[in-house]
């Protein structure tokens, strides 16, 4: 579709702050660029144009004319998050234009790219952008609309695959990275091999140990799976109840809602207390000016007036009484209830969750290296490597503790015998070694739990970046391993 003279206009404007041309800027983003890279902020602000067309027109321009070093940039600030949230909130007649112009965006993302099929990942980005936006917006059996919460949720889930599939097609190719990978390797190759038996054995293993860390933190970041490369964690279970939960409440937590409930039913018992009080005042006075109208005969016309008035007065506050009890009976079986508007946006959520895992699955299988078998080969048997080394110094520390152990019962028990003969000054010798190996057992069991805590790290960073190769490596090995060391689910 073409673009009309209004999206020309919107085009340039955004261009133009893109350029850093726009006049206010300085005056209106000058707290955000003291906390943001400059152009960072600029292309977030692009992103949250009201013309969702006219934003992606822009950053695609953008995208278009700088390297790929720049183009991290726009993968890794808000700009996708803010993009993907105006995409929600576009309505049918604009978004044939909107996928064709996502479509070109992506296309432009992924141009040097180093996955196998940089097609089938956008056109699954922009296909299934649009497709949760046409079932966000609600009606026709899908429910009601997401909401702000919702769609934030929702926009950020999307993002995040997207920010995936762009910089995961540039990792496995940084020359400092994998020439620091190659100088490792020689290194620990030159080293020479060392035995149990050997008097050195001990100090070799925890040095192999660090040597192979340092390597797996480097694969880290070549495969995408480290959080300094700027990837966002997708597609987990408990991401996918997070999410229905959040679209499902409308951004409220159990415990706002909990809260707010109590506070509408504390309300609510107040209102009727007093209405009940002010019946029972009533019907007191009405009780008064009966008893007053049999004693003043003589006065009957103004008390029968009084009393109309009186049970006027009275059926009124028992109408109103009888209306608070009722509201207040219904809060309390609305509270019971589940925060979704109604069971198809119950319905709707799920359909959408399982959209973005459908998506997710499509991306990874499209985002699959040309050359990520042998890159993921190489952090498979670094992994193995490393794990193999942390089990040898988890083995020496664990036999290190229990003779620890061992020595300080002997001398204990050593210690109360002399202290019943009555030695008390070879006792304090023999209470100081055992303090003294105390403190040793505090140390080990210390770096017991930093060797075993950063091997699990690894262990899960390494899962995370299994559905790349899951059908194309042999992971018995390193499995048997994780079991070992208690890295299991």
């Amino acid at each position: 579709t073409a673009i009309n003279h209004s999206d020309e206009e919107n085009v340039r404007e955004g261009t133009a702050i893109l350029e850093g041309r726009d006049a206010e800027e300085e005056d209106d983003d000058e707290e955000e660029t003291k906390r943001h890279d400059p152009t960072a902020a600029r292309l977030e602000q692009v992103s949250l144009h009201d013309d969702v067309c006219a934003a992606i027109t822009a950053l695609s321009k953008w995208l278009g004319a700088v390297d790929d070093s720049q183009a991290r940039i726009l993968f890794e600030c808000r700009a996708l998050e803010n993009l993907h949230a105006g995409v929600l909130r576009s309505r049918g007649a604009e978004r044939d234009d909107i996928r064709t112009k996502l479509a070109s965006f992506f296309s432009l993302a992924l141009r040097h790219s180093s996955i196998a099929r940089p097609e089938a990942a956008v056109s699954a980005l922009a296909s299934t952008a649009l497709e949760v936006a046409s079932l966000g917006e609600g009606g026709s059996g899908n429910g009601a609309p997401l909401g702000e919460a919702g769609t934030a949720a929702v926009a950020g889930r999307l993002a995040a695959i997207a920010r995936s599939v762009c910089l995961g097609g540039q990792s496995g190719r940084d020359p400092a990275v994998l020439a620091s990978l190659e100088k490792l390797t020689a290194e620990r190759l030159a080293e020479p091999t060392v035995g149990p038996s050997d008097p050195t054995w001990v100090q070799y293993i925890f040095k192999q140990r660090e040597t192979q860390r340092e390597a797996v933190l480097l694969h880290q970041s070549l495969c995408g799976a480290s959080p300094r490369s700027g990837l966002m964690p997708v597609g987990s279970e408990r991401d996918d109840k997070r999410l229905l939960q959040l679209m499902d409440t409308g951004g409220e937590t159990a415990s706002q809602r909990d809260s707010r409930q109590a506070n509408a039913s504390a309300e609510s018992d107040l209102r009727s207390a007093a209405a009940r009080a002010e019946l029972d005042e009533c019907c007191r006075h009405e009780q008064q000016l009966r008893e007053r109208r049999a004693e003043l005969v003589a006065q009957l016309g103004q008390v029968e007036e009084d009393i109309k008035v009186s049970e006027e007065r009275r059926r009124f506050l028992e109408m109103s009484v009888k209306q608070l009890q009722q509201a207040s009976a219904a809060s309390t079986t609305t509270s019971r209830e589940p925060a979704a508007s109604s069971s198809q946006s119950r319905v709707r959520n799920e359909r959408l969750v399982e959209l973005l895992r459908n998506l997710e699955a499509s991306v990874a299988s499209a985002s699959s290296s040309r050359e990520g078998v042998s890159v993921d080969a190489r952090y498979l048997e670094c992994l193995q490597m490393y794990l193999a080394s942390v089990r040898d110094c988890s083995g020496v520390l664990r036999e290190r503790l229990d003779k620890n152990r061992d020595d300080q019962g002997s001398l204990r028990q050593e210690s109360a015998e002399y202290r019943a003969l009555g030695i008390e000054e070879y006792c304090k010798k023999l209470d100081g070694r055992v303090a003294e190996l105390e403190r040793f057992a505090i140390e080990d069991e210390h770096a017991l739990s930093v060797v075993e805590s950063e091997a699990g790290g690894a262990y899960r960073s390494f899962k995370a970046h299994w559905p790349q190769h899951a059908g194309s490596l042999e992971l018995t090995e390193l499995e048997v391993l994780a079991s070992s060391l208690g890295l299991g689910d």
